[in-house]
């Protein structure tokens, strides 16, 4: 029901109109930013959570250190996809942050630094700098590139990434059309983890104590992604992206031990698209997402204590709608997506002690509601949202009592403590903004939902109300 009536205020905040003055921009919407995040889940998969000996999927969609807000603190506290916009269009050289609150122990934080430097008449150094922790990623990368504009608005470049291991360096070569503002299109191709094979044979042949594990191609894979936009044309624009990441076969394992090396196999594709129409007061758009991973794993010696032939097959299909209503200084805005999410684990050997095999699949609906006073160019912020994040979870219906029925059963018996229901809350909201584009805001939020579940549908008898706070900010030079 609260579905329903979220889609409707959104149909409805895209068909209203005001006589306020148009000198205000249009809110825009952008889905670079979770394209952003996708590439380097694939390209810094040392970073991710569990490294490189991850047998779960490259996105990490569930993990075990996940709590059962994860989710619903990362909506809270990150930035609005129209924040993101004015990051990715507007902003070349500029820093942004964010961070908030976990559990009792640890905070979600992102630091991220852009700046293009002018060195010349058509070359340019873009880089970015970018510091990440949350239950899905431990990333600290710096990205370096060079440009060169050629004739007209074409551009060719190169950019490298650079973290703490040395075999998780990746090259990409570039072509570019146009820019971000006019409509642009970009093709990569990236040679992810190029030093590989030859850090780990000289550790082989040299220093064995330098890594205790390794982790070889057989075959090396390799990553080709697009990114476009369009320019505005009767107030519609269009996003569009997609990659793939080629099948790759790696050994993995310790170097003193090679009866326990295995052979890992994965690849993994995803596309987006986003559609919108804006005035200078009501913005209304569509999205849709996609992500595909497969992945198997099988040990290499049958001398192994422990062999090990398993896999998974995980995709994700998102479809998003979001609107603005702005009258003056008052920000009407509302997100809402529907997930379709399955996740298939396999394992050949069975184990008493293990909880593969399963076959998960679940739709989830992820809602934000704002309503926010916002000064164009300087003044204070202040705003009230309500975030919810919500699973219907269908197969593999379990009664352990009578009056006990899980849905999901044995991908919860899997991941007891990160599954819930059901998570809503309401924030509260202040700033200042310093300029168009800079800004700093901090927010508070309280639980609605009361917290009573956790699990596998285990009750908490003592829910708390404080659910946790955060802080954003933005400047631009």
């Amino acid at each position: 029901m609260k579905c329903v009536i979220f889609i409707i205020l959104i149909i409805a905040t895209g068909l209203t109109t005001s006589a306020d003055g148009s000198s205000h921009r249009p809110s825009h919407g952008t889905l670079f930013n979770w394209e952003n995040h996708i590439r380097l889940m694939i390209l810094d998969q040392y970073n991710n959570y569990g490294g490189p000996e991850h047998d779960r999927g490259l996105f990490r969609h569930t993990t075990h250190g996940m709590t059962p807000e994860h989710d619903i603190d990362l909506q809270t506290i990150n930035f609005t996809p129209f924040e993101h916009y004015q990051w990715y269009y507007d902003i070349s050289r500029g820093f942004r942050t964010w961070f908030g609150s976990l559990d009792l122990g640890q905070f979600a934080i992102h630091h991220e630094i852009n700046n293009d430097v002018e060195l010349g008449s058509r070359f340019t150094m873009p880089l970015e700098v970018r510091r990440t922790f949350d239950q899905r990623q431990d990333r600290a990368i710096a990205i370096l590139g060079l440009d060169y504009r050629l004739k007209g608005r074409h551009h060719i470049g190169f950019n490298h990434t650079f973290t703490e291991h040395k075999p998780d360096l990746d090259a990409t070569l570039y072509y570019k059309y146009g820019n971000h503002k006019d409509g642009f299109f970009r093709f990569n191709a990236t040679l992810p983890d190029w030093g590989n094979k030859s850090i780990y044979s000289i550790a082989e042949n040299r220093d064995k104590d330098a890594f205790r594990h390794r982790r070889t191609y057989n075959i090396h894979p390799y990553y080709f992604s697009f990114t476009a936009a369009t320019p505005v044309r009767n107030h519609f624009r269009a996003e569009a992206m997609a990659g793939v990441l080629t099948q790759s076969e790696a050994e993995i394992g310790p170097i003193f031990h090679p009866q326990y090396i295995h052979r890992d196999r994965q690849n993994a594709h995803y596309s987006g698209l986003l559609v919108e129409y804006a005035r200078s007061n009501v913005t209304a758009g569509l999205t849709w997402k996609h992500t595909f991973t497969r992945f198997s794993r099988v040990s290499v010696s049958d001398e192994a204590d422990r062999y090990v032939d398993l896999g998974n097959r995980q995709y994700q299909k998102i479809v998003g709608a979001h609107a603005s209503y702005r009258m003056g200084n008052i920000h009407l805005q509302n997100w809402i997506s529907r997930t379709r999410f399955s996740d298939t684990q396999y394992d050949i050997v069975e184990r008493v002690d293990d909880f593969y095999p399963f076959d998960f699949e679940e739709y989830r609906y992820f809602m934000k509601s704002r309503v926010i006073w916002r000064p164009a160019e300087r003044g204070v912020i202040t705003g009230l949202e309500w975030n919810a994040d919500y699973r219907d979870m269908f197969h593999e219906f379990y009664s352990s009592r009578q009056d006990l029925i899980v849905a999901g059963y044995d991908y919860r018996r899997y991941y007891r403590d990160q599954i819930r229901s059901r998570n809503e809350r309401i924030t509260l909201i202040i700033g200042y903004q310093f300029t168009r584009h800079a800004f700093l805001m901090a927010g508070v939020s309280i639980d609605i939902d009361g917290d009573y579940e956790r699990g596998q549908g285990n009750r908490i008898e003592d829910p708390r109300r404080f659910d946790g706070g955060f802080a954003r900010l933005v400047l631009d030079w």
